[in-house]
């Protein structure tokens, strides 16, 4: 199964692009800061992992990309 990162998951179209994501298949983990977002979205509605940060973190990203490749199968 392989990994997606999508960024935003907690917004509108985020939240669809996850959906769809998910029903094709993908596994998909969530970035997004929750400014505008609903943490209880994607916990409880599309059941998904949730990251806590913003995308212009540049440590952060550093530590999500090389551990979330580590995980495909």
């Amino acid at each position: 199964m392989q990994n997606i990162l999508v960024t935003g998951g907690e917004g509108y179209i985020g939240f669809h692009a996850v959906r769809e994501l998910q029903q094709s298949g993908f596994r998909v983990i969530v970035l997004d800061n929750l400014v505008y977002g609903h943490r209880h979205i994607v916990q409880k509605v599309l059941e998904t992992e949730l990251i806590v940060g913003d995308v212009s973190n540049r440590a952060l990203s550093d530590k999500i990309f090389p551990e979330y490749t580590s995980l495909e199968q």
